[in-house]
C-alpha cells in the first residue's frame, strides 16, 4: 500500500475530454500484483470529479511475475479503458518508476490495486498542486479490506490514508 500519491506537472498536451478540447491531461498510475480489488480502484479513479479542462488516463502497470493483473483485466470491460505495462518485477518502486515512463499526462498521480481514492481525490491533488506550485502533494485513499483480512485489520483500517491541511512550500 502506497504511503502517498505524488503528482507532477510537466508538459501541455491538447487532448479531446468528449467534445471539449482539454489543456491537461492526468495520468493514474496503479500499480497491482493482480488483485481482484484491482477493478474497484479502476471504478473508483473514473468516479472521481476532475477540472473540467483535464482528460484522463490510466496506467496499470502489471507488477506480478505471472502476469496477474493483465490477466483479470482480459476478462473485465476495464481493458479497454486502460493501458496495461509490464514490471514483473515485484517491487513497489520500480513498479512506479514504470508507471511514470509511460505516462503521458501533465500531472502524474499513483494508487495501489488495493486502494480506492476519495471522489473528490483527483480534483484536491490537482487543484492543491495548481494553488501551491508544489511537484508533490498527497490525498485521501481508503484501502480495500477482503472478507478474509484479519479482523483488527478491517476494524483499525491501518492502511486507509488522510492528510489535513497543505503545509508550507
Amino acid at each position: 500500500v502506497s504511503a502517498g500519491h505524488r503528482i507532477r506537472q510537466g508538459h501541455c498536451n491538447r487532448t479531446m475530454k468528449g467534445e471539449v478540447m482539454t489543456d491537461r491531461l492526468v495520468s493514474v498510475c496503479i500499480a497491482s500484483i493482480g488483485r481482484p480489488s484491482l477493478l474497484d480502484t479502476i471504478k473508483g479513479i473514473y468516479a472521481c470529479a476532475r477540472p473540467a479542462d483535464m482528460a484522463l488516463e490510466i496506467v496499470v502497470v502489471d507488477d506480478s511475475l505471472t502476469g496477474a493483473a493483465l490477466a483479470l483485466l482480459c476478462c473485465s470491460d476495464a481493458r479497454k479503458r486502460v493501458r496495461v505495462v509490464t514490471s514483473a518485477s515485484q517491487n513497489i518502486s520500480v513498479a512506479r518508476n514504470t508507471g511514470m515512463a509511460h505516462a503521458r499526462g501533465d500531472f502524474i498521480a499513483f494508487i495501489d490495486d488495493d486502494e480506492v481514492p476519495d471522489v473528490n481525490w483527483l480534483n484536491n491533488l490537482v487543484q492543491l498542486a495548481d494553488s501551491s506550485g508544489a511537484d508533490a502533494v498527497q490525498g485521501t485513499v481508503i484501502g480495500i479490506y477482503p472478507s478474509d483480512s484479519p479482523g483488527w485489520a478491517v476494524k483499525l483500517r491501518p492502511f486507509d490514508k488522510s492528510y489535513g491541511q497543505a503545509g508550507a512550500r
